[in-house]
């Protein structure tokens, strides 16, 4: 039977040094994997359980476990973006104000949405009434036009001026 590599032979507390001290080196933009050294020379290495593996020599699969909780949990904190790692309380309670901002800023445009259209709904009904009105004139004077015309054929009756019908 073969004997097992010397990585294998390591204990849990030496792989996660070695997690640990590759997480450092990424995070330093020190790699010592070519592969890994190219892509910080380009600004492109990111810190990913993918990169904290190969540069630590180990499997990826390793990080997965429940035995390195903490290692997943450093990556995480670390890759994090820069903004969201330290902010002052000034600056988180600018965030808040600023996101409670928006929300108000959202219903007032729905508000404005919802006035546009109770003025334009008044417009209409103001128009409308306008018609009426401009027809209810109308009508009047034909009204007036009617009963001067009844009145003198009343008169024209009493008068005697209309003759009588069989």
């Amino acid at each position: 039977m073969r004997e097992p590599s010397p990585r294998k032979q390591r204990k849990p507390e030496q792989v996660k040094a070695d997690f640990h001290d590759a997480i450092d080196r990424i995070v330093a933009g020190k790699p010592l994997r070519k592969d890994l050294k190219a892509k910080a020379a380009t600004g492109k290495l990111k810190l990913t359980k993918t990169n904290v593996a190969l540069e630590s020599g180990r499997s990826p699969a390793l990080l997965y476990r429940d035995d390195y909780a903490d290692i997943q949990k450093r990556i995480a904190e670390l890759a994090r973006p820069r903004k969201d790692r330290h902010v002052s309380p000034t600056l988180q309670a600018f965030r808040e104000l600023q996101a409670e901002l928006d929300t108000h800023l959202e219903a007032a445009k729905k508000n404005w949405g919802e006035l546009t259209e109770v003025f334009a709904e008044k417009l209409r009904l103001e128009e409308q009434r306008a018609r009426d009105r401009a027809e209810l004139d109308r009508l009047k004077r034909e009204l007036q036009a009617a009963r001067a015309e009844i009145s003198e054929l009343r008169q024209r009756i009493e008068g005697g001026n209309v003759s009588r019908l069989k």
